[in-house]
């Protein structure tokens, strides 16, 4: 299963007036936006699990996962920030996804957040920030290390709420305006049935500061990402369909990247026509 791309793409406010654009440019302009920006929206998650045993790994989900902690489905009903528009200078949007443990055993639950996007962020790398229940990190930090967040080890039936923030400050420069934000969400999972010599199960492994590689188990025994040969031990937590989500997701992009363009070099003319003295 290939990781999902999720796509911020900021809009700084503007002061001076806009020029007057007819009612089918801004239709145009609303279905981009909401096109591109469902958008914090493709911030999916790829399942991975661990089985403890052969037979775990099993056609049902070992995690549901619900938006509001009542409902629960191996599905998310919507993505996340589905309700986003936009993002501009001082936005700060928040979502939250709960999860529980749908196993009969205990399991270890570990969210990593990665950069997949391009290396060429300057603009946005000191500027744009995301978080993950009260860690927080710069895109310049995100390329450098993965962010991490540990939910501890859930019962069968036990849950946990994962929080999810992206931040723009009223200080972000023009220069960010259209970029996009390339996330991977990733949820690990690793359970062990073999209690220790007290009849618990074992005590958590200490977390490794290297996050795992694309290929094979990590050093505290949970799995990375998977090969295309090893799909069916992995299952996508919201929506469906992650390749064609990726297709959709960059296709929308590329389009939309062009019409932001196709706009803004109007805007440009008429400006200058407007600036220019009358004939």
């Amino acid at each position: 299963m290939r990781p999902h791309p999720v796509s911020i793409a900021p809009t700084p406010r503007r002061r001076a007036p806009m020029p007057e654009t007819s009612a089918s440019q801004h239709a145009l302009a609303r279905r981009v936006a909401r096109a591109l920006l469902a958008a914090l929206a493709a911030l999916a998650l790829a399942l991975g699990v661990l089985p403890a045993t052969a037979t775990t790994a099993s056609a049902s989900a070992p995690i549901d996962v619900s938006v509001d902690g009542e409902h629960w489905a191996p599905e998310l009903p919507r993505q996340l920030f589905d309700s986003v528009d936009r993002l501009s200078p001082g936005d700060r949007v928040e979502d939250a996804v709960w999860l529980r443990n749908a196993t009969a055993a205990p399991i270890a639950v570990r969210v990593q957040m990665r950069w997949i996007g391009p290396a060429d962020t300057a603009a946005i790398d000191d500027v744009l920030a995301v978080g993950m229940n009260g860690s927080s990190a710069t895109v310049r930090q995100l390329r450098a290390e993965p962010l991490t967040v540990d939910l501890g080890k859930l019962a069968p039936q036990a849950t946990a709420r994962l929080d999810a923030e992206a931040v723009l400050p009223f200080s972000a420069p023009n220069a960010t305006q259209s970029r996009y934000l390339d996330l991977d969400l990733v949820l690990q999972l690793s359970g062990d049935d073999d209690p220790g010599p007290s009849g618990e199960p074992k005590p958590d492994p200490p977390a490794s500061s290297t996050p795992p590689g694309p290929e094979g188990d990590s050093e505290d025994g949970e799995r990375s990402l998977p090969r295309d040969d090893e799909a069916d031990r992995w299952a996508p937590l919201p929506r469906t369909g992650a390749e064609t989500l990726l297709l959709l997701v960059a296709g929308l992009a590329a389009i939309g990247v062009g019409i932001t363009a196709l706009l803004a070099a109007r805007r440009r003319r008429r400006n200058a026509e407007a600036g220019s003295p009358e004939r």
